[in-house]
Order: C-alpha cells, then sequence, then structure tokens
C-alpha cells in the first residue's frame, strides 16, 4: 500500500501530466492556425500587387527574366488560360497544380493550396489576371515556403521538454513537502503505537501551531489524558472491587466457622441436655442471621441500584416515609428514644420508594446501634431539595475517621465489638447516589449528624390523598 507522501506525488504528478495533455495539443493547434493565417495573409498581399495595376511591369519582357524571381523570397508563374507556365519559366510545371486551371479560366476565384516542390513544403494562392494593354493572361501562382508545421514541431517539442522538466520538479517538491507535512503525522502515529504497545497513556505528542496537524495533535492528547484518568479510576475500581472481596470474605469467615464449629459439637454430643443445646441452637439462628443480613448487604452493593431511569421513579412523601420508619425502629428498639421534626406538608420527592426505606433506615438502625440512646428525625425543603438529617448523641467519630465511613466493611475501633456488617452506611450511600442524591456525615464528641438530600419532585398532576398514611404515587 502506497504511504500518503507517494499518493500525494503521484496526485501531483497526474494533475501536471493532465494539464500538459491539454496544454500542448492546445498550443500547438493555436500556433498552426495563426502561422497559416499570417501565410495566407502574405500571399493574399502579394496577390493583390501581381494581379493589380503593376501586373503589366512584371509582365513586360518576361521571356528574359524568370519569373520565378519577379518577387523576391517568392515563388512566381504566370500561367495560361489553360493552367500552363508561359515560355521563360524555369519550371515547366504549375506548381499548384490542376487547381490552377479551372483559375486561369475564368471558373473560379483566387485559390489556396499546400503543396511540396522539390520536397518542400509549400502555400500557394493562384488569382486571376487580366492586363490591360496587353491581353489576357490567365492567371499567376505565387508560393511562399511553408514552416508552419516546422515552427509547430519545435515548438511542441520545447513545450513538451519544459514540462517534463517542470513535472520533475514539481514531483521532487511535492515528495519533500509531502515529507515535512507528514513528519508530524509520523510522530502521533509513533506516539499511538508506543502508547498501544506499551499500555502507558501518559505520553504525549508535541503538537504546537495552528494547522489540522497541530489540532489532531491536541485532540490525541486530550484523549490520552482522558484515557490516563479511565485507567485511573478503572484501577481503583478493580483495587475497591479486590478490598471489597476480600472483606467480604473475612466477613463471612467468621460466621461459617461458627456455624460448622456448632453442627460439629451438636453431631459429637447426640445426648446433649436440653439448656446446653438451646444455646447451640440460638447461636447457630444469630449466626445464620448474620449472615442473611450481610448476603443481603452484598446483593444491595452488587446491584447498585446506579439505573434506575425516570419512568421508574415515582412521587415519594419524605413526611410519611419518615414516621412509618421511626415507628418501625421503636418496635425494634424500645429503650432508644426517636423523636420526629416534621413539616406539617408533604415533601415529594422523586425516587423510588424502596431506595429512600433503604437509606432511611440504615441511617437509624446505625444511629440506634453506633449512636446515643436519643435520636431526632427532622425534614426541611428549599432550594429545589429535600435535607432529612439523623442526629444522635453517642460518642461520636474522630475526624480522621469520619472519610472512611461510608466505606465497605469499615468500622470504627469503638464499634468493632458491636453487632453489625458494616454494610449498612455504604448500602445507604449507594441508594443516595443512585436517587441523585447525596450523603453526608458531620460529628463531634456527643453529636453525629447524616445529612440526606435528594431532589424535589416537579409539580404533580395528582390530588394529596386524605390521609396521612405512607403512600407513593407516579408521577
Amino acid at each position: 500500500m502506497l504511504s500518503l507522501r507517494a499518493r500525494t506525488t503521484l496526485a501531483v504528478m497526474g494533475v501536471l501530466l493532465a494539464v500538459l495533455a491539454v496544454l500542448v495539443p492546445s498550443v500547438t493547434a493555436i500556433l498552426r492556425h495563426s502561422l497559416g493565417e499570417a501565410l495566407d495573409e502574405r500571399l493574399a498581399e502579394q496577390a493583390a500587387y501581381a494581379t493589380g495595376p503593376a501586373a503589366g511591369k512584371l509582365l513586360k519582357n518576361y521571356p528574359g527574366v524568370p519569373f520565378e524571381q519577379r518577387i523576391p523570397g517568392t515563388l512566381f508563374q504566370v500561367l495560361d488560360t489553360d493552367g500552363r507556365p508561359v515560355r521563360g519559366s524555369t519550371n515547366p510545371e504549375p506548381i499548384a497544380g490542376r487547381i490552377a486551371v479551372p483559375v486561369a479560366r475564368g471558373q473560379s476565384g483566387p485559390t489556396y493550396a499546400s503543396v511540396r516542390v522539390e520536397g518542400m513544403p509549400v502555400r500557394t494562392l493562384t488569382a486571376p489576371v487580366n492586363v490591360i494593354g496587353f491581353g489576357r493572361v490567365g492567371a499567376v501562382s505565387l508560393g511562399l515556403v511553408d514552416t508552419t508545421e516546422a515552427t509547430v514541431g519545435r515548438v511542441r517539442r520545447l513545450l513538451v521538454g519544459c514540462g517534463l522538466l517542470a513535472l520533475a520538479l514539481a514531483a521532487l517538491l511535492a515528495w519533500v513537502a509531502g515529507r515535512a507535512a507528514t513528519r508530524p503525522v509520523t510522530r502521533i502515529g509513533a506516539a499511538a503505537r508506543a502508547v498501544a504497545d506499551s499500555g502507558d497513556p501518559s505520553r504525549r505528542v508535541a503538537a504546537s501551531g495552528r494547522d489540522e496537524v497541530a489540532d489532531l495533535g491536541r485532540t490525541l492528547n486530550r484523549m490520552l489524558a482522558r484515557l490516563e484518568a479511565v485507567q485511573g479510576e478503572l484501577a481503583g475500581t478493580l483495587d475497591a472491587q479486590r478490598r471489597f472481596m476480600a472483606d467480604a470474605s473475612h466477613e463471612l469467615r467468621t460466621p461459617l466457622t461458627s456455624l460448622r464449629g456448632n453442627l460439629d459439637i451438636l453431631a459429637r454430643n447426640p445426648g446433649m441436655p436440653r439448656a446446653e443445646r438451646g444455646a447451640v441452637l440460638a447461636e447457630l439462628r444469630a449466626e445464620a442471621e448474620r449472615m442473611s443480613r450481610l448476603v443481603d448487604g452484598l446483593l444491595h452493593l452488587a446491584r447498585g441500584d446506579a439505573q434506575v431511569g425516570r419512568d421508574e421513579r415515582v412521587a415519594v412523601d419524605l413526611v410519611d416515609l419518615a414516621a412509618g420508619e421511626v415507628a418501625r425502629v421503636r418496635r425494634v428498639a424500645p429503650a432508644h428514644h426517636l423523636r420526629l421534626d416534621l413539616p406539617d406538608r408533604p415533601v415529594l420527592v422523586a425516587a423510588r420508594d424502596e431506595l429512600v426505606h433503604r437509606a432511611l433506615g440504615n441511617l437509624l438502625d446505625n444511629a440506634v446501634v453506633h449512636g446515643g440512646p436519643h435520636v431526632l428525625v427532622t425534614l426541611t425543603a428549599g432550594g429545589g431539595r429535600a435535607l432529612l438529617r439523623v442526629r444522635d448523641d453517642g460518642p461520636g467519630i474522630a475526624a480522621e475517621e469520619l472519610p472512611q465511613v461510608f466505606e465497605r466493611f469499615w468500622r470504627g475501633p469503638a464499634a468493632r465489638g458491636r453487632s453489625g456488617t458494616g454494610l449498612g452506611l455504604a448500602i445507604a450511600v449507594a441508594a443516595a447516589r443512585a436517587l441523585d442524591g447525596e450523603l453526608s456525615a458531620a460529628s463531634r464528641p456527643g453529636e453525629t449528624t447524616f445529612t440526606l438530600r435528594l431532589p424535589l419532585a416537579e409539580a404533580p398532576a395528582w390530588q394529596e390523598p386524605p390521609d396521612r398514611s405512607p403512600r407513593a404515587t407516579r408521577l
């Protein structure tokens, strides 16, 4: 396959060859026509002189002087009425040939002809003549050596030679210019190959100037920068997945080990006392429930819930939802004091009901397990967003630990001895992101607050139901 430089050079040569193919025939045709017209005009002027008032002087005493010399530089013959040269002519044959006969007899007017005399091309003009006082002679033939074709041939050779020289120079210049023009493209190609071979998108291409090649280089650099960023994100994601799998394996190993141990105890002691057997079964049930919660949390995180289309969302009233979740937590944790600070009117967000339940439920469960005995849930709306806050009066989270609270399986030193999987807050923040919202945490000694921000729903095209039961109405 030809290179771009070779194709460019061939294209330039093809254009020049096409120009030469049109130029040479056109110039030679125009030149031939112009030279022929000039020769015919000269013959016409001499014929007018030979057949006009001076004809008597030209013909007087013609036997002693050859007629070919009566007009210098011009072949000259006097023809009788039969078209034959009169006596005294050095050329016994008419130079115009048979076409002179009808002219000499008065049957046609002046006639041009191209003939050869002694191997030389001659252009002739035969015209009738009648001299007063001398009698009718017949006609005169004038001839001039025709150098038209010789001149045209020399010009053609000159044009072809100059054209071939110009073609060679143009090909050389096109080759050199093509090499200079494709050098940046070659560098870009080499850089792209280096990136492809090494897999390292941190390399860049030198791109200076404002031409198309420089713009291509800058575009490639932007693409490489984006590829480098994506590669970094992918590496981070893969590292997070590896850590996630390692943490999941570690978290599952403990309950599985306990289950195996307790099952072995039951298998080795079939006659175990009823009380001890009940304790072992209770521990098995607790470990199974822990594994169930862990697997359920892993399932939620694996699904991600990130692909939530607008058509899947509904208008959810956060007032009713918060009241329902708080009522649930009060039943399972009666020792805690949960208070609500909710507006009197509905606060609607465009969301999926189960995702909002998952986010708020995990925040409340986290406050009950790791916070203090008092939990306050507040709801406000403004600026196109709803703000749902869960605040507890627990010991708080250290400032250096606060950025890690949403990581999977992360638990602070104070929380490692308590029940839980370390996935609750990770599930809550994943649900918030899936709803185009965000979850943040703030803490100080004696107080920790989690704030869930969700976009408010647009003006709904439905009527508010009269009751205050939890509801989810499709937009």
